[in-house]
């Protein structure tokens, strides 16, 4: 990105973080209300993270084999701008970037994450087109990832993530709208080029990967009924609390589909198979006690996806491992990778109590919050089971939080009959975030 946008950005963060100083403990974006019809508003959230990770077999850095490593990167940063030119037309503009670590270089790395324009001719009706996380499965495919329960969000919901689409969005059309309790979302959209995505593997014998080929369309919708309070749909992304603010509980259904997406050898020929994928959830969060502000918060997922035969991919979030000594590593691959997508079912479930306000309200408020994911993926021959559990520290809501949070992963060996669980490591990391 250029030194003088880079600046600009620098500027607007600093803009943002001294209006929030001054703001004490009511937080709400800057904005400009141009008229009753039409404004402008900036909001920006920030991530960082010290952690400490038990690597997986083999990793290295420098040439070196490196059992642990201690680092400090920042997960996510973000910039938005959006607004009404008109009553009835929304822009949004989002720049930012994942995952600065010690790996990333010098400098600042930006990009544009969001860029669209919706029409809004009815409150039941609304579309859009441009680069948008309007996306089909469910919940969590467009997760809102600065009010997440957990300290970062379910790798499995996001299926396609950065292969045909960039840190999940889209480049496409889609419509939404909420009647009555049902809110509603459809996309259609035209997938990145695979040839640019990273590690992504040849065809072999059996084993699906994406395909490089001509690109088809890909599709997604998701529905959900929502008996209580009515969550906003404004913008995609789907809060994983709201602190009390609201009473939800919703239950919800979608699919994502694109053919042709995937390919295979079968006997030295390739074979192309459609992505196909299906979810039901449901997300409950409910205040128990109005004035002491306590709070359960449960969601529960099913996945099914069918992306060719033997489908399998290993990602490890925020990566703190350049490198892999072959003859050592495991299946899972470099730092702190996982299997997190393939074809086959998953049930993925979080849950949270947040505590009574401490005496003092100033001091917020604490919860504790797990999850876990149970995958019968059919590569593997053991099913794939990921755990996490944690403790927020409330400050102000969303706006400023601590996280401190343990994961264990599984770790798999390729053998002769298959492809087993022997091992398991864990990963801790403490996580600060703030919004502006």
């Amino acid at each position: 990105m250029p030194a003088k946008f880079t600046s600009y950005f620098i500027f607007a963060f600093s803009i943002l973080i001294i209006k929030s100083a001054f703001s004490q403990r009511v937080h709400n974006p800057i904005k400009w209300e141009i008229d009753e019809d039409r404004y402008f508003k900036f909001m920006s959230f920030v991530q960082v993270w010290a952690r400490v990770n038990h690597n997986n077999p083999g990793s290295m850095v420098n040439n070196e084999i490196e059992d642990h490593t201690f680092d400090i990167s920042l997960r996510r940063y973000r910039l938005k701008f959006d607004g009404q030119p008109d009553k009835r037309m929304y822009v949004a503009l989002q720049i930012g970037g994942n995952n600065t670590n010690y790996l990333s270089g010098r400098g600042v790395s930006i990009g544009i994450l969001d860029a669209y324009a919706e029409f809004r001719p009815w409150k039941e009706f609304h579309v859009g087109f441009g680069k948008q996380a309007w996306d089909g499965l469910s919940r969590y495919t467009s997760p809102a990832t600065g009010a997440a329960l957990m300290y970062d969000i379910p790798m499995v919901a996001l299926s396609t993530i950065n292969i045909t689409d960039d840190l999940l969005r889209n480049l496409g059309f889609y419509f939404k709208g909420q009647i009555s309790k049902l809110d509603y979302r459809f996309m259609w959209a035209k997938p990145l080029n695979v040839a640019d995505a990273s590690g992504i593997p040849p065809p072999s014998e059996n084993v699906s990967q994406f395909a490089v080929n001509r690109s088809e369309r890909k599709l997604g919708g998701y529905v959900k009924w929502m008996f209580f309070d009515k969550e906003s749909n404004n913008t995609p992304f789907s809060a994983g609390t709201y602190y009390g603010d609201k009473k939800v509980f919703n239950v919800g259904a979608g699919f994502k589909n694109q053919d042709n997406a995937l390919w295979h050898l079968s006997e030295g020929d390739t074979i192309l198979s459609h992505l196909n994928q299906l979810g039901v959830d449901v997300f409950l969060d409910m205040p128990l006690n109005q004035e002491k502000n306590n709070v359960i918060t449960f969601y529960a997922a099913y996945y099914n996806y069918r992306m060719g035969p033997n489908y399998i991919r290993n990602i490890g979030p925020n990566n703190p491992i350049p490198e892999l000594n072959q003859s050592q590593a495991s299946f899972n691959g470099r730092g702190n990778a996982f299997p997190s997508i393939g074809t086959g079912s998953t049930v993925y479930a979080q849950g949270g109590y947040l505590f009574p306000y401490f005496k003092n309200k100033m001091a917020g408020q604490l919860q504790i919050v797990g999850d876990i994911q149970w995958s019968d993926f059919e590569y593997l021959r053991t099913p794939m089971i990921l755990y996490n559990i944690g403790v927020n520290w409330i400050i102000h809501k969303h706006f400023s939080k601590w996280s401190l949070n343990f994961q264990n992963r599984p770790i798999y060996y390729q053998r002769e009959q298959g492809v087993f669980k022997e091992d398991s490591r864990w990963m801790i990391v403490l996580q600060y975030q703030f919004k502006v």
